[in-house]
């Protein structure tokens, strides 16, 4: 509890206008999350529809105050804080309770990797418990993270994004 505690120190004190993702959470208050291919960006929305239902187009906003969003991600690109996926990706989309996007994920092989597509220039601290997975060792930064923290996103196995929807 103690490492928890000053590893969130150390992100507020050094990136005072992070974001904290308690995944958990996100994942088990969302109002919609899925796969979804990314139709457009307008002024403070995102269309797009889930790659299971084509016929039903959803919009929900994107908490920005720029008045457009630059997409960034290019398929074969790792994601990274700040960066969103471009129109005609195939994604993860997680919604709030607010109809906001919240967190995308990219698809690998088993996994889904998340991140925050908000505060381009600060940090994001994930907190999680089991079955999700730290995203790589950050002891290359100078800095070890208690178990169930990340900076920068975190990894789920695809079979249990369902996990925390009981939890």
């Amino acid at each position: 509890m103690r490492t928890l505690v000053l590893a969130l120190i150390f992100f507020i004190v050094e990136s005072p206008k992070g974001r904290e993702v308690f995944l958990d959470n996100e994942l088990r208050d969302a109002s919609f999350k899925g796969l979804v291919k990314i139709i457009s960006y307008k002024t403070g929305t995102i269309t797009f529809h889930p790659v299971d239902h084509e016929d039903s187009i959803k919009t929900s906003t994107t908490r920005t105050v720029d008045a457009r969003i630059e997409p960034k991600l290019k398929d074969n690109q790792e994601p990274s804080t700040g960066y969103w996926p471009t129109a005609g990706q195939t994604i993860y989309i997680v919604i709030d309770k607010e109809n906001s996007v919240s967190l995308f994920a990219k698809s690998d092989i088993d996994d889904y990797r998340f991140w925050n597509p908000y505060n381009m220039f600060n940090s994001t601290m994930f907190i999680f418990s089991p079955p999700t997975r730290k995203l790589k060792d950050e002891s290359k930064f100078g800095l070890v993270n208690p178990e169930g923290t990340c900076l920068e996103g975190c990894l789920l196995k695809k079979d249990l994004v369902g996990y925390y929807d009981t939890k």
